[in-house]
């Protein structure tokens, strides 16, 4: 299993950009026989959240962290 990080600009958002960088991981991910993308978005990041609920993406669990330090 791999992380990626995916983050647009602020200043590029809404401009397409987000649509096409989440394609080409797709394809990616496809290429290389994986079954699954699971975004993690926090709570307050609701555009994020509306976007990929737009790309076909749904909510599937609830993620708890503890900081430690």
């Amino acid at each position: 299993m791999k992380n990626v990080n995916f983050v647009v600009d602020k200043n590029a958002r809404n401009q397409g950009v987000d649509k096409q960088m989440l394609e080409q991981f797709e394809k990616i991910a496809a290429l290389n026989e994986c079954v699954l993308i699971e975004v993690a978005s926090g709570k307050r990041r609701e555009s994020a959240h509306r976007f990929y609920r737009r790309e076909g993406y749904a909510y599937t669990h609830n993620k708890l962290t503890k900081g430690l330090m």
